[in-house]
C-alpha cells in the first residue's frame, strides 16, 4: 500500500528544494503540481491567471511535467496527482499555504490519517524579508521591505495579534500545535532552514530516515530552489505587471529562454540596513512565539535570538540574509 506525506511549510524555508530534491528519489513520487492546495485554499492574490486548476490541470502536464502551484478540489484529480507510478511505494506533495491554514491539518488527517508531515521553520524576519522580496517580483508587493515591515508591526501591535501577510506567517506556534493535534510526534518531522542551507546531506538523511526510504536514493541536485530574487529596474518590473505584457512573455516563450531573460532581469536582494527600532520592535514581538515554538518543536532556536540581538547591536550591516 502507497504511503503518504505532506511538506506543510513554512514558506520561504526551503520546501521548494525539498520537494525538488524527494522528487529524484527512486521510491518516491511527488504530485506534479507542487502546490495543489486541496486541503486548504491558496492565500489571496498568489495564484496568476495562468494557475493550474481542474479544468486545465491534465492539459497542462501534457504540456510539461510539472507545474509549481494551482487549486485542485476535484478528489478525482487529486487522487490522480498523488498516485504513484509502478515501483514507488510513498506518495506526497509539498503546500506551504497548509502551515497556517485553519483547518489543514484536520483535512489531512481525516483523509491521510498515518500520513507523515514535515515542517521547517526559518527565523521569522529572514522569512519575512525573504517573502516580501518574492512578492516585489510577482507585484503584490510595491513598498520597501522596511516600510512594509514597520506598517505591519504597529497593525499588529495595535490590534494585539497579527493579521498581516508577513508576519503572520512567521508566527509557528499556534500552526505547530494544531498539527500536535491531529498527529501522533512519531509522524511529525520539524526541520530548521538553517541546517539546510549549512548541511543539507545531514537533513536529507534525517528525511530518508523519517520516510522509510533507502538514503541512498536521491539524485544529488541540491542546489538551491525558488530562492528570493529582485528585479534590477523595479519601475520596469512593475509596469511590465500592470500592463500584462510579462504574463503573456511568461506562456509565449520557451523556459530555456525564460531562464536566460531571468538571470538578466533579477538579481540577489541587496542587503539593507533596517533601523534599530525596526530591529527591537519585531524581535521583541516574536520573543514570546520562538519560545513557544522551541518547546514544541523540542528544536533548538537559540540562534534565531542570537540573530536577532546582533541586528540590535550593529545596525549598520544587515545579517539577514535575503535567500528564498
Amino acid at each position: 500500500m502507497t504511503r503518504h506525506f505532506f511538506i506543510v511549510g513554512a514558506p520561504k524555508a526551503g520546501t521548494t528544494w525539498l520537494a525538488g530534491v524527494l522528487a529524484s528519489h527512486r521510491q518516491v513520487h511527488l504530485s506534479p503540481i507542487k502546490e495543489p492546495h486541496f486541503f486548504a485554499p491558496p492565500v489571496a492574490g498568489e495564484l496568476n491567471s495562468g494557475a493550474v486548476t481542474d479544468k486545465n490541470v491534465w492539459k497542462v502536464l501534457a504540456r510539461c511535467d510539472r507545474a509549481h502551484n494551482g487549486w485542485i478540489r476535484d478528489s478525482g484529480n487529486y487522487d490522480r496527482l498523488l498516485a504513484p507510478p509502478f515501483g514507488k511505494t510513498i506518495a506526497g506533495e509539498a503546500t506551504a499555504a497548509y502551515l497556517h491554514a485553519p483547518m489543514a491539518a484536520k483535512n489531512i488527517s481525516r483523509r491521510f490519517p498515518e500520513a507523515h508531515i514535515i515542517i521547517i521553520l526559518r527565523e521569522p524576519v529572514s522569512r519575512a524579508l525573504s517573502h516580501i522580496s518574492m512578492d516585489r517580483v510577482s507585484g503584490l508587493a510595491r513598498r520597501s521591505s522596511p516600510d512594509i515591515l514597520h506598517t505591519e508591526l504597529e497593525m499588529a501591535l495595535r490590534h494585539g495579534y497579527a493579521q498581516t501577510r508577513y508576519l503572520s506567517r512567521s508566527l509557528y506556534a499556534d500552526a505547530l500545535a494544531r498539527y500536535m493535534e491531529n498527529f501522533t510526534r512519531s509522524r511529525l518531522l520539524m526541520l530548521r532552514f538553517d541546517d539546510i542551507r549549512s548541511s543539507p546531506d545531514t537533513v536529507l538523511a534525517r528525511v530518508a530516515e523519517f520516510l522509510e526510504v533507502s538514503p541512498d536514493g536521491f539524485e544529488r541536485t541540491l542546489e538551491r530552489r525558488n530562492e528570493a530574487m529582485e528585479a534590477r529596474w523595479q519601475t520596469l518590473n512593475e509596469l511590465l505587471i500592470d500592463s500584462g505584457i510579462k504574463n503573456i512573455v511568461r506562456r509565449a516563450t520557451p523556459q530555456r529562454l525564460i531562464k536566460m531573460g531571468k538571470q538578466l532581469f533579477y538579481r540577489k536582494p541587496r542587503d539593507r540596513a533596517l533601523h534599530p527600532k525596526l530591529v527591537k520592535g519585531l524581535r521583541g514581538y516574536f520573543e514570546h512565539d520562538i519560545g513557544r515554538t522551541e518547546a514544541i518543536s523540542e528544536l533548538d532556536l537559540s540562534a534565531w535570538r542570537a540573530e536577532q540581538q546582533d541586528e540590535a547591536d550593529d545596525h549598520d550591516a544587515d545579517p539577514i540574509p535575503g535567500v528564498g
